[in-house]
Protein backbone atom coordinates (compact mmCIF):
# COMPACT_ATOMS: atom_id res chain seq x y z
CA UNK A 1 0.00 0.00 0.00
CA UNK A 2 2.06 3.18 -1.11
CA UNK A 3 -0.42 4.48 -3.53
CA UNK A 4 -1.64 7.99 -3.38
CA UNK A 5 -4.86 8.67 -4.59
CA UNK A 6 -7.57 11.24 -4.23
CA UNK A 7 -10.89 10.22 -2.56
CA UNK A 8 -14.10 10.60 -4.82
CA UNK A 9 -14.91 13.20 -2.07
CA UNK A 10 -11.71 15.25 -2.17
CA UNK A 11 -10.89 15.15 0.99
CA UNK A 12 -7.18 13.63 1.46
CA UNK A 13 -7.23 11.22 4.45
CA UNK A 14 -3.98 10.30 5.43
CA UNK A 15 -3.02 6.52 6.68
CA UNK A 16 -0.74 6.49 9.08
CA UNK A 17 0.70 2.72 10.00
CA UNK A 18 0.22 1.56 13.40
CA UNK A 19 1.01 -2.28 12.76
CA UNK A 20 2.71 -2.79 8.86
CA UNK A 21 0.21 -3.72 6.77
CA UNK A 22 -2.28 -4.74 9.13
CA UNK A 23 -3.41 -0.98 11.19
CA UNK A 24 -3.04 2.45 10.88
CA UNK A 25 -4.60 5.66 12.10
CA UNK A 26 -6.36 8.05 9.85
CA UNK A 27 -6.16 11.71 9.95
CA UNK A 28 -7.77 14.25 7.61
CA UNK A 29 -5.82 17.20 6.04
CA UNK A 30 -5.40 19.35 8.87
CA UNK A 31 -3.75 16.18 11.01
CA UNK A 32 -6.69 15.46 13.15
CA UNK A 33 -7.36 11.58 13.98
CA UNK A 34 -10.52 10.79 12.26
CA UNK A 35 -10.75 7.05 12.56
CA UNK A 36 -8.93 4.13 12.48
CA UNK A 37 -8.28 1.39 9.50
CA UNK A 38 -7.49 -2.27 9.83
CA UNK A 39 -6.50 -5.12 7.47
CA UNK A 40 -8.68 -8.43 7.23
CA UNK A 41 -5.65 -10.70 6.28
CA UNK A 42 -8.04 -14.24 6.78
CA UNK A 43 -8.32 -15.23 3.16
CA UNK A 44 -6.08 -12.71 0.73
CA UNK A 45 -8.86 -12.82 -2.11
CA UNK A 46 -11.42 -11.46 0.24
CA UNK A 47 -9.55 -8.98 1.93
CA UNK A 48 -10.94 -6.33 3.45
CA UNK A 49 -10.11 -2.89 5.39
CA UNK A 50 -12.56 -1.47 7.96
CA UNK A 51 -12.64 1.81 8.34
CA UNK A 52 -14.25 2.97 11.94
CA UNK A 53 -14.94 6.75 12.14
CA UNK A 54 -13.90 8.40 15.78
CA UNK A 55 -16.64 10.44 15.20
CA UNK A 56 -19.87 8.00 15.08
CA UNK A 57 -17.96 4.88 15.47
CA UNK A 58 -19.47 4.05 12.13
CA UNK A 59 -17.50 1.80 10.17
CA UNK A 60 -16.75 1.06 6.51
CA UNK A 61 -15.72 -1.81 4.70
CA UNK A 62 -13.52 -0.75 1.53
CA UNK A 63 -12.23 -3.85 -0.94
CA UNK A 64 -8.44 -3.63 -1.83
CA UNK A 65 -9.02 -1.39 -4.48
CA UNK A 66 -11.32 0.74 -2.89
CA UNK A 67 -9.06 1.38 -0.04
CA UNK A 68 -6.06 3.33 -2.37
CA UNK A 69 -8.72 5.43 -3.81
CA UNK A 70 -9.80 6.97 -0.65
CA UNK A 71 -6.47 6.70 1.49
CA UNK A 72 -3.21 8.25 0.95
CA UNK A 73 -1.04 5.55 2.89
CA UNK A 74 2.49 6.51 4.47
CA UNK A 75 5.19 4.37 4.44
CA UNK A 76 7.28 4.02 7.43
CA UNK A 77 6.40 7.41 8.52
CA UNK A 78 7.34 9.14 5.12
CA UNK A 79 4.52 10.31 2.66
CA UNK A 80 5.92 7.95 -0.52
CA UNK A 81 5.20 11.36 -2.75
CA UNK A 82 6.72 13.78 -0.75
CA UNK A 83 10.09 15.70 -0.96
CA UNK A 84 11.99 17.20 2.20
CA UNK A 85 10.79 20.78 1.99
CA UNK A 86 12.78 22.24 4.46
CA UNK A 87 15.06 21.43 8.12
CA UNK A 88 14.20 22.88 11.35
CA UNK A 89 17.28 23.32 13.59
CA UNK A 90 19.34 21.32 10.58
CA UNK A 91 16.54 18.59 10.76
CA UNK A 92 14.64 17.65 7.96
CA UNK A 93 10.81 17.81 7.46
CA UNK A 94 8.43 16.33 4.81
CA UNK A 95 5.58 18.84 5.18
CA UNK A 96 5.79 23.15 5.38
CA UNK A 97 6.25 23.93 8.88
CA UNK A 98 4.15 25.60 11.26
CA UNK A 99 4.75 26.75 14.67
CA UNK A 100 8.17 25.88 14.74
CA UNK A 101 9.82 25.22 18.45
CA UNK A 102 12.73 23.79 20.06
CA UNK A 103 12.06 21.84 23.56
CA UNK A 104 15.08 22.64 25.03
CA UNK A 105 14.41 19.90 27.95
CA UNK A 106 13.45 17.13 25.06
CA UNK A 107 15.97 18.32 22.11
CA UNK A 108 13.28 18.19 19.44
CA UNK A 109 12.43 20.62 17.13
CA UNK A 110 8.74 20.44 16.60
CA UNK A 111 6.05 22.27 14.29
CA UNK A 112 2.24 21.99 13.26
CA UNK A 113 1.39 21.05 10.03
CA UNK A 114 -0.78 24.49 9.76
CA UNK A 115 -1.12 27.22 11.97
CA UNK A 116 -4.20 26.58 13.63
CA UNK A 117 -2.95 22.80 14.45
CA UNK A 118 -2.42 21.80 18.14
CA UNK A 119 -0.80 18.34 17.03
CA UNK A 120 2.92 18.73 16.92
CA UNK A 121 5.93 16.62 15.14
CA UNK A 122 9.06 16.28 15.47
CA UNK A 123 11.63 16.75 13.07
CA UNK A 124 14.13 14.88 11.43
CA UNK A 125 14.45 10.71 11.74
CA UNK A 126 13.76 8.90 14.55
CA UNK A 127 13.74 4.79 15.49
CA UNK A 128 10.46 3.66 17.80
CA UNK A 129 10.54 0.80 19.75
CA UNK A 130 6.29 -0.34 19.59
CA UNK A 131 5.08 -2.25 21.81
CA UNK A 132 4.10 -5.57 18.91
CA UNK A 133 6.29 -4.26 15.61
CA UNK A 134 9.63 -3.99 17.55
CA UNK A 135 12.01 -1.01 16.09
CA UNK A 136 10.81 0.56 13.32
CA UNK A 137 11.99 3.96 11.77
CA UNK A 138 9.76 7.25 11.35
CA UNK A 139 9.92 10.50 9.47
CA UNK A 140 8.58 13.34 11.40
CA UNK A 141 6.37 11.54 13.93
CA UNK A 142 3.77 12.86 16.26
CA UNK A 143 5.12 14.40 19.40
CA UNK A 144 2.81 11.94 21.33
CA UNK A 145 4.08 8.82 19.86
CA UNK A 146 7.77 9.66 21.20
CA UNK A 147 5.77 10.72 24.63
CA UNK A 148 4.02 7.06 24.62
CA UNK A 149 7.33 4.91 23.31
CA UNK A 150 10.88 4.66 23.51
CA UNK A 151 12.82 6.22 20.81
CA UNK A 152 16.20 7.21 19.81
CA UNK A 153 17.26 10.08 17.72
CA UNK A 154 16.35 12.59 16.01
CA UNK A 155 19.09 12.11 13.35
CA UNK A 156 18.97 13.80 9.68
CA UNK A 157 19.14 10.98 7.09
CA UNK A 158 17.50 7.65 6.34
CA UNK A 159 20.59 5.79 6.78
CA UNK A 160 21.52 7.18 10.34
CA UNK A 161 18.13 6.21 11.61
CA UNK A 162 18.49 2.82 9.53
CA UNK A 163 22.07 2.40 11.80
CA UNK A 164 20.48 2.97 15.16
CA UNK A 165 18.38 0.32 14.11
CA UNK A 166 20.27 -2.05 13.26
CA UNK A 167 23.20 -1.23 16.42
CA UNK A 168 19.44 -1.90 18.55
CA UNK A 169 18.69 -5.48 17.38
CA UNK A 170 22.21 -6.64 17.90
Amino acid sequence: MVERAQPRNGNMLTAIPILEDKYWIIENKEGEKVGILNHNHIHFKNASYKFTSTSNQKSTTYSTTEVVEHFNFMKSGVVVESKQTSCINEYPVCFKPFNAIYNVQKQLALFTKNDKSHNYYCAGYFAILFDNAGWQWAFCPKLKTLEKYEYLGPVKTEDDVKALIKKEKK
